[in-house]
């Protein structure tokens, strides 16, 4: 070293790392500057080769491997998984988080994740599109996660989209979303299992959806769809001002022409139990998720 010259202060030491689901401490040597370069190489190399290593623990933060492509940019958080939060919203949005997580775990990778996951991601989904100003680091982190292991479920793309949607809620117009946009394609699906999660979905994120693109997929499965006829009904309404301007429209709703006689008469049946019988289902759920959020906060 030159005379004068000042030695760079040592990197901070990771003193961990998150490999998948996996904690693996790290164990410097006696030479700190040495044993922190070694690692930083070391730590760079496994994560450009394994892309579901998540997260660094350097000096008392998480950072997020900036080799991995997430959900969100990358930003330090302090907890990866479930912590604490740090208001009654936050903390709700986190138990909720950590339930849908061990019920996802419990499934297998190769296991389908059941219903009783529903109203958890449901809870997280609405907090995510009603408090967005009171959810920080810690959730990004949550919802990250959890996309993560629901994309591997056996239907990924459904199980992870609901932590999707929870992330359209962190940004600046949500309704251009990549996910509301798959949201919407959803809502016509061939699987009834899927296009009624979808609309379960839809309801709770309703004003991040385009009317003009959402109410045709909705009146379409009106008339040929088998499972969630009032449910698709029920949603389409809630894009009009009232129930008369509702039905103003699907009158006007061209259905395929071998469906024509049954979606008039399924158009009437609606008329008669009315718009707001049509979207009790609805309501109901989200008053019981509303309670469930408030569970979380009050205990």
């Amino acid at each position: 070293m030159k005379s004068g010259q000042k030695r760079r202060s040592p990197s901070p030491i990771p003193d961990g790392i998150w490999l998948d689901d996996t904690y693996y401490p790290m164990r410097p040597s006696g030479f700190a500057f040495d044993s922190a370069m070694h690692i930083a190489f070391n730590i760079r190399a496994l994560t450009k080769e394994h892309p579901g290593c998540r997260w660094f623990h350097i000096g008392g933060e998480w950072f997020p491997n900036n080799h991995r492509q997430g959900i969100f940019d990358s930003t330090p958080v302090h907890d990866p998984f479930f912590g604490p939060g740090n208001n009654p919203f936050e903390q709700a949005f986190l138990s909720l988080a950590k339930d849908w997580h061990q019920i996802a775990l419990e499934a297998g990778k190769d296991g389908i994740i059941p219903s009783e996951a529903d109203l958890p991601s449901l809870g997280c989904l609405l907090l995510a599109k009603e408090r967005r100003s009171s959810l920080g680091v810690a959730c990004k982190s949550a919802i990250q996660n959890n996309f993560d292991l629901g994309k591997d479920s056996p239907f990924r793309m459904h199980d992870g989209l609901v932590w999707e949607l929870c992330a359209a809620g962190f940004r600046k117009e949500p309704t251009t979303d990549a996910g509301v946009t798959f949201l919407t394609s959803t809502l016509g699906h061939s699987n009834s299992a899927l296009r009624i999660w979808a609309m379960r979905m839809g309801w709770i994120v309703r004003e991040w959806l385009s009317q003009t693109t959402t109410v045709p997929i909705l009146l379409k499965n009106v008339a040929d769809t088998l499972g969630g006829v009032e449910m698709a009904a029920g949603l389409a309404a809630a894009f009009f001002a009232d129930s008369e301007a509702f039905f103003d429209k699907a009158e006007t709703f061209e259905p395929p022409s071998t469906f024509v006689d049954q979606y008039s008469e399924r158009l009437a049946q609606a008329r008669i139990v009315s718009v707001d019988s049509l979207q009790v289902p609805f309501i109901r759920e989200e008053n019981t998720i509303s309670k469930l959020i408030g569970d979380r906060y009050a205990g």
